[in-house]
């Protein structure tokens, strides 16, 4: 009995698991015992019997309250036995119980475990990918830079080339102009007349100022004509010079396209062909001197200080 039953503080798994054992090996040596003490008290019976009748009644209701009592203690053995074996096989279940639930847990960890390693693998090469963009990102960014600056300099050379080209093509002009104007002041200006000796005192003499006075009226009169010539010549330029637009400016020429500004600060970008509001249709975009012009049908758009 107190093998099997088990106080309050000791309800452990393991002593639950060694009860349960203890029990089962106790029942197992019990069965044959039982057998033979059978066998016993019948052999014994059968040679008692004619004892038994020479047996005082007195003896004999002692002996069988002796019988009642052990079968009653026999009984209350077997009960206690029989919960001994509930209780361990209560703990049986209760151990196999927390066995499943660790290893469901177990098998819980292990998955979250995988799931965690998945989620590593996919973080680097989350981090790799990244990290190649980034490097292709930077050695395009690079090719672009170094693109754009060959492009710049492309341009700077040819600007300066145009400019010098230009340059050159004023210089021929300007000469080209001065020599005409030297050339028509030339042949405009008047011979000079020699003086010639003065006769006095006959007819002839007479005759010859009349003929000095005529080629000095001659000469005034060819003079007059040449300056006049020449002055409306000078208006004729200025009229075809079209006059300079003071409701733009010029601010930036490249490739052909200049940038222009008018007075409320808006900028646009026009090239030849294009219509102006307010001067018209651009001719050209001429260089004059070291600043740049605009030449439109309506006027010229040059810098201003505006």
């Amino acid at each position: 009995m107190t093998d099997t039953v088990g106080t309050a503080s000791d309800t452990s798994p393991e002593a639950l698991l060694k009860r349960a054992v203890m029990g089962a090996r106790t029942k197992a040596a019990a069965k044959p015992a039982t057998g033979d003490a059978a066998l016993g008290n019948t052999s014994r019976l059968g040679a008692a019997v004619p004892a038994f009748r020479r047996i005082d009644p007195r003896l004999a209701g002692l002996v069988g309250a002796a019988l009642l009592l052990g079968g009653v203690v026999g009984a209350g053995a077997s009960r206690l036995a029989a919960t001994g074996d509930d209780r361990a096989t209560g703990a049986m279940a209760d151990i196999q119980r927390q066995l499943g639930a660790a290893q469901a847990e177990t098998e819980r960890l292990t998955t979250a475990l995988g799931q965690v390693g998945k989620a590593v693998a996919h973080t680097q090469e989350t981090v790799d990918a990244a990290r190649t963009e980034a490097r292709t990102r930077s050695t395009a960014v690079v090719d672009r830079v170094a693109r754009t600056e060959q492009t710049l300099a492309a341009k700077f050379a040819t600007l300066s080339e145009r400019f010098e080209q230009t340059e050159k093509d004023q210089a021929g002009r300007l000469a080209t102009l001065t020599a005409q104007v030297e050339k028509r002041s030339a042949s405009t200006a008047p011979a000079a007349v020699k003086p010639e000796p003065t006769v006095t005192g006959s007819l002839p003499d007479a005759k010859v100022q009349t003929d000095r006075f005529q080629a000095d009226k001659v000469l005034a009169e060819a003079k007059i004509q040449a300056e006049a010539k020449v002055q409306a010549d000078a208006k004729a330029q200025a009229a075809s010079k079209p006059p300079a637009s003071d409701n733009w400016a010029v601010r930036e020429v490249y490739d052909g396209i200049a940038v222009l500004e008018d007075r409320k600060r808006r900028l646009v970008e026009v090239g030849i062909g294009d219509t102006v509001p307010g001067v018209g249709r651009i001719e050209t975009i001429e260089r004059r001197g070291r600043a740049w012009a605009v030449v439109t049908r309506q006027g010229v758009i040059t810098p201003q200080a505006w």
